[in-house]
């Protein structure tokens, strides 16, 4: 968006200023260094969009697993192992498998 706003500066410059060779080296100066900020403000974005979604499902499932702990302890009489280890082995990937879109959905967009 930078780079277009800096495009759309140039442009309503007039004529005889757009022309002068030290103006173009340094429009284009500005204008490749924007691009270069923007390019780098999407690579920050999408390396830590990983760690975002592993720190989100690393905190789920540690609330899930802290909730069975706490659980009565007719709870783990009344329940097998397996049935436990099976429903939350379950919901932990229902979460892991919708937890990026939801974040997506939270995530400021980028304005076009």
């Amino acid at each position: 968006m930078l780079p277009d706003l800096w495009l759309s500066h140039w442009s309503s410059l007039p004529p005889e200023l757009q022309e002068q060779r030290a103006n173009v080296v340094a429009n284009l100066g500005m204008l490749a260094f924007l691009a270069g900020l923007a390019a780098a403000l999407v690579g920050l974005q999408a390396g830590s969009w990983p760690q975002l979604c592993l720190r989100a499902s690393s905190s789920l499932h540690d609330s899930a697993m802290a909730s069975v702990l706490r659980a009565r302890l007719d709870f783990y009489f009344r329940t097998p192992l397996g049935h436990m280890l099976a429903r939350l082995s379950r919901d932990v990937d229902a979460c892991d498998a919708a937890l990026p879109s939801m974040l997506a959905q939270v995530r400021p967009q980028p304005q076009p």
